[in-house]
């Protein structure tokens, strides 16, 4: 007698169906949907743009305005975009006005149009869509032409390094997984807020450390300025001390402060970014950056900068936690990805940009601005990756932990040398090799950058904020 069984069929659901049928045109436009806050349809000043496609999508990125027109050409074989450059430049002008604005520079209109269909591109397509870009580098209208070739999984764009920051890598990803429902993005509000403990102990330690320039001075203290002998023997940023052994400096000098205003201004931008990242990554990842930070904004200053400026503050430290802040805001929803976009462009933009007055008058510390920007972007970077989406906070946080310790075990030692070399410094006597000594000149007035004051001339200082 032969027994016969029955072979299990994998029962397909009714979403799995559902996402079988779509187009990758449609289905594309549902992962924008739900992963880049984007929403069907734009603004009345580019209706034009819908008509010449099949699905547009629209929404803020941060405070600028971005439109995605698709073309379907599964659905309608051969079909091209029918607008040329000038006529999306001029939708673009028109659509300026619900850019926001960063320190009175406005924000440009993103315009990408994407053809997709499964066979093949062609020269004459790739032709017509590189025609698709702005058409000064400084113009306010930003415009890309995309080419998706679903069945092999492969995306060309007109946009340099074939758009790997603008997006290409997160439509290829679509393209090689398997079908899915998209997951939203997850929300900051997830976790709720926490009592910014840490951030206020840090701003305790710069008002401890500005306190004791003013009680420690070793030249005049005029109104609310420590002197620059009070701030080299304190600790500050010097070329020539570092060089001859003193690395300790890389890190103390981001807790001096030239004066009083420079010391609010510093506090209170490290209030703003502190309190939010404290609940969004939380005080062990916040501490990492902060220290990872001060020591690449003092390690650009003294690439950037001449060897006779010295400098303090906490701004390198300070940039690298707003530009961790921006780059981690891509993980998120539209509405906190752009409070967060906001608020960190609203600080990075004027602070790594010479504006104005400041440009030449050696009151801002450029260089430590970079080098805290460039660290809290590669750190911003890293938490994303080891940010899984269904977790509230990045993982490592008992690495972080210890890493934020053996900060914490490093400022102890440059405390201590401080303390050691201090009497020295008081004496002005310099615990320097003779090779390595300064130059005595006539003292020059002292000026300001955010996050480290810089001395310019052998006792001249540049305070960053």
């Amino acid at each position: 007698m032969e027994a016969a069984a029955s072979i299990p069929v994998p029962s397909v659901s009714r979403a799995d169906a559902e996402l079988a049928t779509l187009t990758c045109a449609q289905y594309l436009a549902k992962h924008f949907i739900a992963q880049k806050g984007l929403q069907p349809g734009v603004p009345p000043e580019a209706s034009a743009i819908a008509q010449a496609c099949d699905v547009v999508l629209s929404g803020m990125e941060g405070v600028s305005l971005k439109i995605i027109a698709i073309v379907d050409r599964d659905v309608h074989p051969g079909k091209e975009f029918g607008l040329d450059r000038d006529a999306l430049e001029a939708i673009g002008r028109e659509c300026l006005k619900y850019c926001g604005k960063v320190k009175r520079a406005q924000m440009p209109v993103i315009i990408q149009v994407i053809e997709v269909e499964n066979l093949a591109s062609s020269d004459e397509q790739k032709r017509r869509l590189r025609k698709l870009r702005r058409s000064s580098r400084f113009g306010r209208v930003v415009l890309s032409g995309w080419i998706v070739h679903a069945s092999a999984s492969t995306v060309w764009t007109n946009l340099p390094w074939n758009g790997r920051l603008m997006g290409r890598p997160f439509i290829e990803r679509l393209l090689r997984l398997p079908r899915h429902e998209p997951l939203s993005q997850p929300s900051v509000l997830t976790r709720a807020a926490v009592t910014p403990l840490f951030t206020y102990a840090l701003i305790a330690a710069l008002f401890g450390a500005y306190f004791c320039e003013l009680a420690f001075a070793t030249s005049p203290v005029k109104g609310t300025e420590a002197g620059l002998q009070t701030l080299v023997a304190l600790g500050g940023l010097s070329h020539p001390l570092v060089a001859a052994g003193q690395w300790y400096r890389l890190l103390s000098s981001a807790f001096l402060h030239l004066n009083l205003f420079h010391l609010v201004m510093n506090g209170f931008c490290l209030y703003l970014a502190g309190r939010v990242l404290e609940t969004l990554v939380g005080r062990g990842w916040l501490a990492v950056i902060f220290i990872i930070g001060a020591l690449g904004g003092s390690a650009a200053s003294l690439l950037i900068n001449p060897p006779n400026l010295l400098s303090v503050g906490a701004s390198g430290a300070i940039m690298a936690l707003f530009a961790a802040m921006y780059v981690m805001s891509f993980r998120f929803e539209k509405i906190a990805r752009t409070q967060l976009q906001s608020r960190a462009l609203g600080v990075l933009v004027p602070s790594l940009v010479p504006l104005g007055a400041s440009i030449g008058s050696g009151r801002v510390d450029y260089g430590a601005h970079f080098g805290g920007g460039v660290a809290g972007v590669m750190l911003g970077l890293l938490l994303v990756a080891l940010w899984p989406k269904a977790e509230i906070l990045p993982r490592f946080r008992k690495v972080a932990a210890f890493a934020a310790g053996l900060g914490g075990m490093a400022l102890a030692f440059s405390l201590y040398a401080i303390v050691q070399a201090y009497p020295l410094f008081a004496q002005g006597i310099p615990p320097i090799s003779s090779r390595s000594r300064m130059r005595k000149s006539r003292l020059a007035r002292p000026t300001f950058c955010l996050a480290t004051p810089t001395i310019r001339g052998p006792t001249s200082t540049r305070q960053s904020h």
